[in-house]
């Protein structure tokens, strides 16, 4: 297939950056597990029940034949995402016989999933999943007993059901919110990053008990978003990041191809570099 195939007469400026970002988001969170999963091999790990959590297999996460569950809200609903998934998994690896299933659900949560589970999931055999949850399982508010109870109790659930099956489950952590537009403000926005935060270090630390893959979406996306407003200013890019990673942008500048660059060029060490020679062509 040849290269020019993505930049197609057919597609027009806004809707080739937004499949651009979204590219650059998956590329962060398959570079976030690949960097997490050998940090967890350079260093000693307390072996679990193998009742609880048996061990994944050493090797790729994918082999031919896999059926890859994606799991998560409308953000995964809407197939953007997913789809970019699928499209790289079938045009850019060796792999073959994939069946890659969408199991986005708007305003899905933890305990929701775990709830439908075995009627939706199961019957399908998965034999990997990623999982991306925990933005409405925080209830847009501080960190509390409730909320955190609400989170850990089925996302622990749902892993030990998966695993004990031998399920391979990618854990995603969840994204962020504008520091903008969020309901109620910038301090709102601090505030229930901070949970999303803490999620996703609860993740991290399920993710190493169950020993399965982990990726931090949480964390690059905060730097992104500081660093990008801190150059352009709020007004420049208000809820942009949130745009690269599930919606199409908005056009916020009279010149958005020369703003998009500069959100590339300010974030350049969290996007892989063959990513920058999809910019020549917005």
């Amino acid at each position: 297939m040849k290269a020019t195939y993505i930049a197609a007469p057919r597609l027009d400026p806004a809707t080739l950056r937004h499949r651009v970002a979204l590219f650059a988001c998956l590329c962060l969170a398959f570079t976030a597990a690949r960097a997490e999963d050998a940090a967890r091999a350079a260093r000693p790990v307390a072996t679990p029940s193998p009742a609880t959590a048996p061990a994944i297999a050493n090797g790729p996460v994918l082999k031919s034949g896999s059926r890859l569950a994606i799991i998560g809200d409308s953000i995964t609903q809407q197939k953007i995402y997913t789809r970019y998934i699928e499209a790289y998994l079938l045009l850019c690896t060796p792999l073959t016989d994939l069946h890659i299933m969408n199991y986005g659900w708007s305003d899905e949560n933890a305990l929701g999933f775990l709830n439908r589970m075995d009627n939706d999931l199961t019957p399908f055999h998965p034999t990997t999943v990623t999982i991306c949850l925990g933005m409405n399982d925080g209830g847009y508010r501080a960190l509390d007993e409730n909320n955190k109870k609400d989170y850990e109790v089925p996302m622990r659930e749902m892993v030990r059901k998966l695993a004990a099956t031998g399920v391979t489950c990618v854990l995603g952590s969840p994204g962020t919110v504008d520091t903008v537009s969020f309901r109620g403000g910038k301090e709102s926005a601090r505030i229930y990053n901070e949970t999303l935060g803490a999620y996703t270090e609860f993740d991290r630390k399920l993710a190493e008990e169950f020993r399965q893959p982990f990726a931090d979406l949480h964390t690059p996306m905060m730097s992104a978003m500081t660093k990008a407003k801190q150059a352009l200013g709020d007004a420049m890019i208000r809820n942009c990041w949130r745009a690269l990673m599930a919606y199409p942008i908005q056009a916020y500048s009279r010149n958005s191809r020369q703003l998009y660059k500069e959100l590339l060029r300010i974030n350049r060490e969290e996007i892989p570099k063959p990513l920058y020679g999809a910019i020549d062509h917005l």
